[in-house]
């Protein structure tokens, strides 16, 4: 059993035959790159919790910072969130 430092080196060992199996995110595993390469099964959600991950935007944040906080509050930005494997806020 090995343990990456982060789930890109996780993903990594799994990808490149290092390790036999490993635990990525769904959005990876959904990559082209890595679906030339492996074949992923999703672990039903009611068996883990998940990781919740949030978003601020500081005062005096660059004009593109803040314009990206407003869009990944869109419809659009949810929209694609959800087709790379992630949940979004209801």
């Amino acid at each position: 059993m090995v343990f990456g430092d982060n789930i890109g080196v996780a993903t990594m060992y799994a990808s490149t035959g290092a390790a036999d199996v490993g635990f990525t995110a769904l959005s990876l595993a959904q990559s082209p790159e890595l679906a030339k390469l492996t074949n992923y099964l999703v672990v039903n959600d009611k068996l883990y919790e998940p990781i919740k991950q949030r978003m601020v935007v500081i005062k005096g944040a660059p004009q593109e910072a803040t314009d990206l906080y407003q869009f990944m509050q869109t419809p659009k930005a949810k929209e694609i969130l959800v087709k790379y494997g992630y949940a979004v806020p209801k």
